[in-house]
């Protein structure tokens, strides 16, 4: 066998090395097990929140909108100079969506004005003195004052009717005085 050593040329200035330098091309395998811990921890310590925040979301989108509804129904009223109701779209549970509409009489069938589809699941809703139908007299007043209570996961919104026909919305975790309508 021949025990050759092979030469390398060394440039002068330099120290001559061990190993041979390489060129750069990536990363380790250490250095992406690594960057993937990290991102994995990163999101499983976010996901709880993410969750939590999607949820309040979904809350205040469907709160907004049924307010806009109430608006809307009470503005249609005292525009046409007559009585408008909003109901639910399957006729008991407001989470099925709504239509804003004059009221039926014998002669004609109800004018439906807007229309809002179904809430997200998981979102309930209860009532108290409004009840299944909101209306509002030609002069805006209401045909009843109630509230609204919606919440999802763990997390609540409630809308007023006062007996003047304004409606308004309040966070119970939030505003201190969200009991009084």
């Amino acid at each position: 066998m021949n025990n050759t050593l092979i030469a390398r040329e060394i440039k002068p200035g330099t120290k001559p090395s061990a190993f041979p330098s390489r060129r750069p091309g990536g990363f380790t395998l250490p250095e992406l097990l690594v960057t993937m811990l990290i991102a994995a921890i990163a999101v499983t310590t976010a996901l709880p929140g993410l969750r939590d925040f999607l949820a309040a979301q979904q809350l205040i989108s469907a709160s907004n909108a049924f307010l806009h509804a109430i608006h809307q129904t009470r503005s249609e009223a005292m525009q046409r100079n007559d009585r408008m109701q909003m109901s639910p779209l399957d006729g008991k549970d407001w989470r099925s969506g709504w239509r804003i509409h004059a009221p039926e009489n014998g002669a004609s069938p109800a004018a439906i004005v807007s229309q809002h589809d179904a809430l997200p699941s998981g979102l309930a809703i209860s009532y108290t003195g409004g009840g299944q139908i909101i209306g509002y007299q030609e002069n805006g007043q209401p045909a009843r004052s109630g509230s609204w209570h919606f919440s999802l996961s763990g997390q609540s919104r409630v809308i007023y009717i006062n007996f003047l026909g304004r409606a308004r919305i309040c966070d119970p975790q939030r505003d201190g005085n969200c009991g009084a309508a």
